[in-house]
């Protein structure tokens, strides 16, 4: 039946409304549920018939309803709204509508405007604050001010993820310090719990922060649901237990963190490469089974690594060289770091074929942490040390990036 679908009422209702027969629409509408929209349709079709009293009843109820789960994005709602203010100037929530409406049809300042009024004639309004800040962000780019918006709608709403998300986002192109993010963020945990996207960037400042163990709890217990092809959560995931077994004095349970580096956990959602570059994660293992005096699965760990050849020069490349250098294959290695030193001075230049679709910063960052690399295998650690400072600058977690271009460079070059 038409009536158990309110959005289909409400679109015959306004077709009869177009036709001047208001009645009509005010009665295909009066069996309706309670609904602020729907309130404010009758005040608008009852205004039309000249029925004022009724008219600012309707109007009232209108704006006493809660704004949560409310739509507005029809055209005709911009003279009901409209009329509704004009028999309620401080109907707040009636201008938050219009916000909606504007901003559906791309009248965005328009629909700042409204919004604006709205904040102000009701300042408990969380959706409101929260509209007006993603505009003031994303359309005036004045993020002091969608700042402002999104700290008052979080204090309103403090349950809301997707508030805090964007709030927490605003901060991060602030240059808000990331041990101030976290702190907030670990303030209101329980919220950040709720969002996978949330829960993810609180991870990445856990990783920032160095607390690894912290990080791989928060990705063990949670069950993220990841579109195709989403790998930076499993790459966060590998961070964490790298941070680990780097961390670890004792060589058993570093090689464990790594092997568990090398899982895919069901809950991530996130399956292997097909090829999967493994260097990175098997060079470090074969050294630590060297170690504890396995030299069989030191050399099967070395040989696979060895053979893992990219294109063109990546961090699979650099791990690569340093398995062929274990095996006493110099001259192949030394080749290889050549080959990544080289690609390193054009990466720095913003002037890599290999990554021209990349931006000049991130082409200069990846530049800085492969002569960073280089110098590490060369034993130049100093400076090793002041090319990785030179990269972070540019792009904080330049190795999960690094290690997320070699991956996707080596299962094209063998698919």
């Amino acid at each position: 039946h038409l009536l158990h679908n309110s959005q289909t009422a409400l679109e015959a209702a306004l077709n009869y409304a177009n036709a001047g027969l208001y009645a009509d629409a005010f009665e295909l509408l009066d069996s309706l549920p309670e609904g602020a929209l729907t309130y404010y349709y009758r005040g608008f079709f009852k205004d039309r018939l000249g029925e004022k009293d009724e008219a600012a009843d309707w109007f009232r109820r209108g704006s006493e309803q809660s704004p949560e789960n409310v739509f507005a994005f029809r055209l005709e709602g911009i003279d009901a709204l409209n009329t509704a203010i004009r028999y309620q100037p401080k109907d707040g929530k009636a201008h938050y509508y219009l916000g909606l409406v504007y901003g559906k049809v791309a009248d965005v300042e328009k629909a700042i405007e409204h919004w604006e009024s709205a904040t102000q004639l009701d300042p408990d309004n969380a959706l409101a604050w929260r509209d007006l800040g993603l505009a003031s962000v994303s359309v005036r780019e004045d993020l002091e001010k969608g700042l402002e918006c999104y700290e008052r709608a979080f204090k309103l709403a403090p349950a809301d993820s997707r508030i805090l998300l964007e709030l927490d986002r605003v901060k991060a192109r602030l240059d808000v310090s990331s041990k101030e993010r976290l702190a907030f963020l670990n303030e209101n945990l329980e919220t950040v719990q709720t969002r996978d996207a949330l829960l993810g960037g609180y991870v990445d400042l856990l990783l920032e922060d160095k607390s690894f163990e912290e990080a791989a709890r928060h990705l063990e217990n949670h069950h993220f649901h990841s579109w195709e092809g989403k790998y930076a959560l499993h790459n966060a995931y590998m961070e964490a237990y790298i941070g680990l077994a780097r961390e670890s004095k004792d060589l058993r349970e570093a090689l464990e963190y790594y092997r568990q580096a090398c899982e895919y956990p069901m809950n991530l959602e996130v399956a292997p490469r097909e090829p999967n570059l493994r260097g990175f994660l098997y060079y470090p293992m074969a050294l630590l089974h060297k170690k504890l005096g396995d030299e069989a699965e030191a050399t099967k760990l070395l040989m696979i690594t060895a053979g893992e050849a990219s294109q063109y020069p990546t961090l699979g490349t650099y791990y690569q060289a340093l398995a062929l250098r274990e095996m006493g294959k110099v001259g192949e290695a030394e080749s290889l770091l050549e080959s990544l030193d080289e690609e390193a001075q054009l990466l720095v230049a913003a002037d890599s074929e290999h990554f021209a679709r990349m931006n000049d910063k991130a082409q200069k960052a990846l530049g800085h942490f492969y002569r960073s690399i280089h110098s590490s295998a060369m034993d130049q650690q100093a400076k090793a040390g002041e090319e990785l400072k030179l990269a972070e600058a540019l792009e904080r977690a330049i190795e999960r990036e690094a290690v997320m271009i070699a991956q996707r460079v080596y299962a094209r070059a063998h698919q």
